[in-house]
């Protein structure tokens, strides 16, 4: 980690840095990409891919189910229009 690319990430960040800190952070980030490194190179036994697969073909039919009450929830509707429960516009244009 050398001192140009430690500016430049505290550019980024948009922090000032003293000499003493951008020493300390970059011998901090610098054990953080060794570690890294050694992470990178342990055999876990897996193959490497942690993507989801997005399964198709998995979606229910949408049947309509009836329901009892429909008629007392109607009725129960502030404003309706046929069967359909009226409310005011939320959306302008």
């Amino acid at each position: 980690m050398d001192d140009k690319l430690i500016d430049y990430l505290s550019l980024l960040s948009r922090i000032q840095l003293t000499e003493e800190e951008k020493k300390t952070y970059g011998s901090q980030m610098s054990d953080i990409f060794l570690w890294v490194e050694q992470i990178k190179d342990l055999n876990t036994g897996e193959d490497g891919d942690l993507s989801y697969k997005k399964e198709e073909g998995r979606l229910r039919q949408d049947i309509p189910i009836p329901f009892e009450n429909r008629k007392a929830i109607i009725d129960n509707f502030t404003a309706r229009e046929f069967d359909f429960l009226k409310v005011k516009k939320v959306i302008e244009g």
